[in-house]
């Protein structure tokens, strides 16, 4: 009996000495991410600090916003700051104009779907995931678009993006400048296109071919 007594209390002071090491454990873990969110200024709500907002410029009919912290979309309002991390996307009757500092303007036709990768002054990336987007670039910057797997570079001009589902294609419409169009062939090998103001380039999403108009 007296050794069933000995082996309970060791094991009474074994459970209590584990499951203090077990708390002294969790609340040094969440000093260091407590210290670690305060070093980096990480924050899912806000974006970076040194990235730029976008304002609504004109709006009609349907348009939608998903924020960095939402899982839902809700209707967009002419009052509403935009920000790295967010997407925008018009209904069969929405129309919508983003303007990002005096650095890029952009309209999305009804049916269209951005996202907002990166607003930083010097590099903007946004993808574009459906629909007809015209963009407009100061050349303060540089805008790049994510179409897919074809990347359109913009510096200092005028472009339009229409992706069509039907024929799984993406058309790319310089209407002022000169843009560069980069994708990887189904090859494996990496293309560089330039195309000047008033030229097409359309690129085949499933063949991973371009060809210029």
């Amino acid at each position: 009996m007296k050794q069933l007594l000995v082996i309970l209390l060791f094991f009474l002071v074994g459970l209590a000495l584990a499951q203090g090491i077990t708390y002294f454990n969790q609340q040094q873990n969440r000093v260091l991410s407590s210290k670690h969110s305060n070093a980096t200024g990480f924050s899912l709500g806000n974006a970076p600090s040194e990235s730029l907002q976008g304002k609504v410029a004109s709006l009609s009919g349907t348009v939608n916003w998903l924020s960095r912290v939402a899982i839902k979309t809700a209707p967009l309002i002419i009052s509403q700051s935009l920000q790295q991390g967010e997407e925008v996307s018009t209904d069969t009757n929405g129309k919508v104009a983003i303007q990002i500092k005096n650095i890029v303007y952009l309209s999305m036709a009804p049916n269209s779907h951005i996202n907002f990768i990166q607003l930083l002054p010097i590099n903007f990336v946004i993808m574009q995931e459906s629909g007809s987007v015209t963009y407009q670039d100061s050349g303060s910057g540089v805008l790049s678009i994510r179409t897919f797997d074809l990347v359109t570079v913009v510096n200092k001009g005028v472009i339009t993006i229409a992706i069509n589902k039907d024929s799984n294609s993406v058309t790319v419409t310089a209407l002022r400048g000169t843009i560069q169009e980069g994708y990887v062939d189904s090859q494996n090998m990496s293309t560089v296109i330039n195309i000047t103001a008033g030229q097409k380039f359309i690129f085949d999403i499933t063949n991973k071919q371009g060809t210029v108009q």
